[in-house]
């Protein structure tokens, strides 16, 4: 009943909003055009590419990164491995990534897009990662008698998932799954109530770790030698709401004159930055955009102006700040925890797992505002050992969660094993 009344009412609704969309949103319009031709693409790779193949599906940029180490170790044991992503900026970032054998946008949810696209890959198994799930590529997969699994999966507390309207329709599409793997006890709670039981789900954490790891060991830091040797305050994917860690770091600077600040806006538009340097400005604290720092002259602050290029600069940190707890939700929070320091985000941190646990350890601090930050940051400033000792909580907890990677690919074995 579910199937007819998803492909008969919601598809054709969803479609029609996709089609209105395409004319105002380049994501929707970039994703249309990307999709033309899809099964016949996969249908092209495949027939020169033999040889057991797992589909490894994310939604978006982020979670295709967290799949790296999954798709990694998957080609260590002999798979092929073709990366699906749903969105247009996640397919932009796969496409030049050397990992996966193959990159393709998975097909709009319809019953007869999904299943041309699955017969023609012909994938042994298929792994969704996180929450990305689609009804008809499920359905079409049973049908097919193509095994899949969930991993990295995140379920947080408002999801319409959990609501008893829809509980019984996830409880059909997880039922189908030979094993989730969920990034905490908590989360696998949560699916447990919508299946009724734990026996397929695993709780083994995030392989999101693995690749954090691999990245703090290997990644290069662009940054002055002379800008280093100092003690650096890193505010990482900062929105507009979140200034107030800026106001907060120059009222400081003056009690605490040593202290550097490498500034990374979210989106780095001119406004955004201007904003920052006529703060700094006014405050008498020199800066240099990243992009100019081949012209270095001892400025005290960095303003990044570049995307991507977050990630290894925590490394040069001694207290991180992590933008979007004022928004949708907090980004990643295990990326300064990987090189020892103490974490600060704002209040919503429910869609992270990770931030929810450095808090509980005493490795991260959740703030509403600059009247709890402050004072906070403070203590973080002054009191070296107590800082030392947080940021020591906050690497532990990563090094701890190292190795989901090679558990979802054991599961992987197994199941093909059993099948054959």
């Amino acid at each position: 009943m579910y199937r007819l009344l998803y492909n008969i009412l919601f598809i054709p609704l969803l479609w029609t909003v996709m089609q209105v969309l395409r004319a105002f949103n380049w994501k929707v319009r970039e994703g249309a055009v990307g999709r033309r031709g899809n099964s016949r693409k996969a249908q092209e790779w495949r027939c020169v590419h033999a040889g057991k193949l797992a589909i490894i599906h994310s939604a978006s940029a982020g979670e295709f990164e967290a799949a790296l180490p999954i798709i990694e170790e998957l080609k260590r044991r002999g798979f092929l491995t073709a990366a699906t992503l749903f969105s247009p900026s996640g397919y932009r970032i796969a496409i030049k990534s050397a990992v996966p054998d193959s990159v393709f946008y998975l097909p709009f949810d319809t019953f007869n897009g999904s299943r041309s696209f699955l017969k023609a890959l012909n994938p042994d198994i298929f792994v969704f990662c996180k929450h990305d799930i689609w009804p008809n590529v499920i359905w079409n997969c049973r049908d097919l008698h193509i095994p899949m699994l969930m991993a990295n999966t995140n379920l947080h507390k408002k999801s319409f998932r959990l609501n008893p309207l829809f509980r019984k329709f996830n409880r059909g599409l997880f039922s189908q799954f030979e094993t989730i793997f969920t990034v905490s006890n908590e989360h696998a709670a949560r699916i447990s109530a919508i299946l009724g039981s734990r026996d397929k789900i695993k709780a083994i954490g995030d392989s999101r770790f693995d690749r954090v790891v691999a990245r703090a060991k290997s990644g290069e830091m662009t940054l002055p030698e002379s800008f280093v040797h100092s003690p650096i305050f890193i505010a990482g994917s900062v929105w507009t709401p979140e200034f107030f860690t800026l106001e907060s770091f120059l009222e400081l600077k003056r009690t605490f004159p040593r202290w550097k600040l490498i500034w990374v806006p979210h989106e780095p538009s001119d406004s955004c930055m201007q904003k920052a340097e006529m703060l700094l400005g006014q405050s008498g604290v020199s800066s240099v955009r990243f992009t100019n720092l081949r012209n270095y002259a001892g400025e005290e602050t960095v303003i990044v102006d570049k995307v991507g290029v977050l990630p290894p600069l925590y490394r040069a940190g001694h207290i991180a700040y992590v933008g979007g707890g004022f928004g949708k939700g907090v980004h990643s929070v295990i990326e300064p925890a990987a090189f020892g320091i103490p974490v600060i985000f704002g209040p919503n941190y429910y869609v992270s797992a990770e931030a929810g646990e450095l808090l509980k350890r005493g490795g991260g601090f959740t703030v509403k505002g600059k009247d709890d930050f402050f004072p906070l940051f403070k203590r973080l400033l002054e009191d070296e050992t107590y800082r030392e000792k947080c940021g020591k909580i906050a690497g532990d907890m990563v090094r701890e969660k190292v190795g989901a990677s090679i558990l979802i690919a054991n599961r992987v074995e197994e199941v093909l094993a059993a099948k054959s």
